[in-house]
């Protein structure tokens, strides 16, 4: 079975029961590992089962602590909502600020920074004919991006407008993503492993094996985070220790992130099981997001207590899609009372 660290005095069922259930999956090789952890707002039991991947070397590489992976879209709420709402609260920006008016290249007029937070801008969720995006013309063809008239102020998942998010954290800081967010939440956090920009002496965990980049490790699997190098949907890379230290974090209130009105904003907002950045399909006080690479983070805040999963369900191929269904029940089964 799965080893842990960081013991709470019990074990409880439902704990117990995910953990089989993980095990289970990583033995019928629906997916290579997982590095998990059940947590409150002081404590936490991590777990590491299975490896990192399924080719060499990775085969041989037993999960353990430190293993960094790509967030995905984690990165959405670790950084990006994080910063943004931070920025908030120093009157840099507000919920209604237009996003033209830090961002005059953008087509779009109508567009706040609320609308981009709670995905109901009406841009689209991705840009058409990504294979002919270059590192030269992806600024250019996203600040294009209209948008429907259609679907404005209604839900719609776009990865588009949390990497105007990030343009915007870039124009008011005056300072690369990296250093905005090593600034001000990954130093005061004490998270030390977790980046935009990889480094050589660390282990990374594999994603998806594909034609043109290969078995793609230690650089971003999401195309457009990997040609803009920093992105706000998505690149950044972490440990599960790092992730709990954050999830702590929230879960305590740690005013070394946000002041207390900000977390109430974060537990109260909700539209269509959407809150600023994060997720709401199990309550307006569950924080929840995923990464498209496979991992997890769901918050209880009236509970302190949460759950985080790293797998990269995308290795070798992204088409095993019964995990997110798997994914789904093992959250079920955490929300129990």
């Amino acid at each position: 079975m799965a080893k842990f660290l960081k013991h709470y005095n019990n074990c409880n069922m439902k704990e117990e029961n995910i953990q089989r259930a993980l095990h289970q999956y990583i033995q019928e090789h629906k997916i290579c590992g997982a590095s998990y952890a059940f947590l409150s707002d002081t404590s936490s039991r991590n777990y590491y089962d299975g490896t990192a991947g399924c080719i060499a070397p990775y085969h041989h590489q037993i999960l353990e602590a430190g293993d960094r992976y790509d967030l995905a879209s984690l990165t959405k709420v670790v950084g990006t909502t994080t910063r943004i709402l931070q920025l908030i609260e120093e009157k840099k920006l507000s919920l209604h600020t237009p996003v033209s008016s830090i961002l005059p290249k953008l087509q779009n007029n109508q567009i706040c920074v609320e609308d981009l937070l709670l995905h109901r801008s009406g841009l689209p969720q991705d840009i058409l004919h990504k294979e002919t995006l270059t590192k030269d013309n992806i600024k250019d063809r996203i600040y294009a991006i209209k948008g429907s008239m259609d679907m404005y102020h209604k839900t719609c998942y776009s990865d588009i407008g949390f990497i105007l998010l990030g343009f915007l954290i870039e124009a008011i800081d005056q300072m690369s993503l990296e250093e905005s967010m090593q600034m001000h939440i990954f130093k005061r956090l004490n998270m030390h492993d977790t980046s935009y920009l990889c480094d050589d002496t660390k282990r990374y965990i594999p994603t998806e094996i594909t034609i043109e980049r290969g078995c793609i490790c230690k650089e971003a699997h999401d195309r457009k985070a990997h040609l803009l190098g920093q992105s706000g949907s998505a690149g950044l890379f972490s440990t599960l220790d790092d992730l709990i230290l954050f999830a702590q974090a929230i879960l305590r209130q740690d005013e070394h992130l946000f002041h207390k009105e900000t977390y109430l904003l974060l537990k109260q907002i909700e539209q269509e099981q959407r809150g600023l950045g994060w997720e709401k399909p199990y309550g307006c006080h569950v924080l929840y997001h995923t990464g498209f690479t496979g991992t997890s983070m769901l918050l209880d805040m009236e509970k302190k207590q949460g759950f985080i999963l790293l797998t990269n369900r995308i290795h070798p191929t992204r088409h095993q899609t019964d995990f997110l269904e798997f994914r789904k029940k093992l959250n079920q089964i955490y929300l129990e009372e």
